[in-house]
């Protein structure tokens, strides 16, 4: 909460509100205060609020009047003090006189802005000013309802956006833990960049690897022993396939009775 600074306070709304105040028997400036709000990263919202002191014979308590969200302190003073104006107009008696008799008005906070109409003044520049008060008051309603949907609209979009890029992070990362709290991370590959895996062998083609060989000489045993030959080459694998015919019998196939 900080202090608003004393030049935003002598023009617009403000001035407008201090003079009215005035003539209601207040002697005691209203109090502004603006609150910072950090919206993401990178946004700051202000909200201004004003505290009139209440009279001491005439009113038991202070009035507050709180603003809407606005990307800058001078705007939300702005605004802050027409709300005020507006509320304050319907609930002092003394401002129903003919100094503030063209002041919209509302008899609630979510109430329209109501104008008294100047049809029968006497004054027609008076009634002109009026009328023009009376259209920039309801253009001014609709731009501020429409600043405030598009600012929450930024918001929501901004937190998709953080959500898409946490993700995105994600994507190429998958971090597990483990029992011990040291985290296990494993590689993700994108569709395409997958590595290129080695083909099988199937047990046909390993059980060939190994062919028979008869004893060297008449002292071993009369058993056949194997011999590993090396795995062949891709060149000279087709040159060296066995017949079918001299091919033995796939041992994943069951021997005929």
């Amino acid at each position: 909460m900080a202090a608003v600074q004393a030049d935003l306070l002598d023009m617009g709304f403000p001035r407008i509100l201090w003079d009215c105040l005035q003539l209601c028997g207040f002697d005691r400036k209203p109090v502004y205060t603006v609150d910072e709000h950090e919206v993401g990263e990178n946004t700051t919202e202000y909200v201004a609020k004003i505290v009139v002191l209440a009279r001491p014979t005439l009113d038991q308590c202070p009035y507050r009047f709180t603003g809407p969200r606005m990307p800058s302190d001078s705007l939300a003073v702005q605004l802050v003090a027409r709300e005020a104006i507006r509320l304050l107009r319907n609930a002092l008696p003394e401002m129903r006189q003919r100094a503030c008799r063209y002041l919209p008005f509302k008899e609630g906070p979510q109430a329209q802005s109501i104008i008294t109409d100047p049809i029968d003044e006497d004054d027609l520049a008076l009634t002109h000013q009026t009328f023009f008060t009376i259209a920039e008051d309801r253009v001014l309603d609709e731009i501020i309802e429409e600043l405030t949907e598009a600012r929450r609209d930024l918001h929501r979009t901004q937190d998709l956006l953080r959500i898409l890029e946490e993700r995105h992070a994600l994507e190429s990362r998958d971090v597990r833990v483990s029992r011990g709290g040291v985290p296990i991370v494993r590689d993700i590959y994108v569709e395409g960049e997958q590595p290129t895996r080695e083909a099988r062998m199937t047990s046909r083609r390993y059980l060939r690897r190994f062919r028979r060989t008869a004893p060297r000489d008449e002292g071993q045993p009369s058993e056949q022993s194997l011999t590993v030959d090396p795995a062949p080459s891709s060149a000279t694998a087709l040159e060296h396939a066995p017949d079918e015919s001299e091919a033995e019998e796939d041992p994943e196939e069951p021997a005929p009775e």
